[in-house]
């Protein structure tokens, strides 16, 4: 399972080059860019494992990530067919005496999985995730003071991997936000460019299974 980190960590590689954006705008624009890195790469790949009582479940290794795509699943030893939610019976789903072990697998909602035929029992899935699309901060009432939610976690090698290339997606985001004095249309093509480069070069590299690789080279953008 991987190891998570604040969003907090990328900060210095954001607010040199957009200096007054707020804080918390900032931290969205990273999640949200680390979100589409994830989605577009497959790079972060965990291998969970959840119990299914009477229907759908949860299935995600913590609390800060969403299921993106099954790649494979078990049961004991026998592997489910991920299908479509479309393909299952669905006036036949719930029945729980038509089988003793399932055939497949779907995902229903973005983080929520179910086996068909119905079966109670675990299942252990390898699936692709990303950061939640959520909330990312609140405000303390009291005082008015902002502070980070804790869905701005991420698993800590996209920080040791991928910081400068996810801040150049933030940064994309943050600069094409209208009427504000960071706006800045021709910069953000600039860094969009740069994250949807880095997001080529490392979507080979994840298909390798090396999402956890040491960078050899650190990349330099300005």
């Amino acid at each position: 399972m991987a190891t998570l980190l604040s969003l907090s960590k990328f900060l210095p590689l954001v607010m040199p080059y957009a200096p007054t954006v707020p804080k918390p705008v900032a931290l969205n624009s990273l999640r949200l860019a680390a979100r589409e890195f994830c989605i577009d790469t497959k790079c972060w790949r965990e291998i969970v494992s959840v119990t299914i009582v009477n229907g759908p479940v949860v299935a995600a290794p913590n609390a800060y990530s969403a299921l993106v795509q099954i790649e494979q699943a078990w049961w004991g030893t026998k592997e489910l067919k991920p299908v479509r939610f479309s393909e299952i019976d669905l006036p036949k789903h719930d029945d729980m005496t038509i089988a003793t072990e399932p055939e497949s697998i779907t995902q229903i909602e973005e983080n929520k999985i179910t086996v068909y035929p119905l079966v109670a029992g675990t299942v252990k899935l390898s699936g692709y995730f990303a950061p939640l699309a959520g909330p990312t901060y609140n405000v303390i009432a009291s005082s008015g003071t902002v502070v980070q939610d804790q869905e701005n976690m991420v698993p800590d090698f996209l920080f040791q991997n991928y910081a400068e290339a996810i801040a150049q997606g933030a940064l994309g985001k943050i600069k094409t936000i209208p009427d504000q004095d960071y706006t800045d249309p021709q910069m953000a093509g600039v860094h969009i460019a740069n994250f949807n480069a880095a997001i080529g070069r490392a979507h080979t590299n994840a298909i390798k299974g090396q999402q956890r690789a040491r960078v050899r080279v650190k990349a330099h953008w300005f």
